[in-house]
């Protein structure tokens, strides 16, 4: 049997565990509810994206739609071909959860839990499978 939850900076492929499998699935959902809830708000969640790629793009939660998901562009892309450890991980995925919240509920910042297991499980299989691109994520989030 394969551990679907190494422990940190563990190697395994993730491809081969059947990412279609209901038990990782609720696996993983189960450590992303614990690990990734609550988000953070999105002002930090942005200042953490302007640090990690070098940018000044968006400064507040304010900044236009288009420029929050070019930033979540190069955030993404900045962690590609990079190990990164569970903790570094669960920070990528709780910023750019955080931006599309944001962007999909701008009011109320409130979307079902159906819907945050979607984005959570979505953001996690786009690192750990690396079967598609950044935007290819982004468009697929803001749907």
């Amino acid at each position: 049997m394969v551990d679907n939850f190494p422990g940190e900076r563990s190697e395994v492929d993730y491809s081969a565990n059947g990412h279609q499998d209901p038990i990782f699935t609720e696996h993983a959902l189960l450590k992303l509810n614990q690990q990734c809830l609550p988000l953070p708000e999105v002002d930090v969640a942005i200042d953490a994206m302007n640090r990690a790629t070098n940018s000044t793009i968006a400064t507040n939660s304010k900044a236009d739609v288009d420029v929050l998901r070019h930033l979540a562009l190069l955030y993404l892309e900045s962690f590609r071909n990079k190990n990164l450890s569970r903790g570094e991980h669960n920070k990528a995925i709780m910023n750019v959860a955080s931006i599309v919240v944001s962007l999909r509920a701008p009011e109320a910042r409130l979307i079902s839990s159906e819907e945050m297991d979607s984005l959570l499980l979505k953001i996690y299989l786009y690192f750990f499978l690396e079967e598609s691109t950044p935007i290819q994520l982004v468009n697929s989030l803001l749907k």
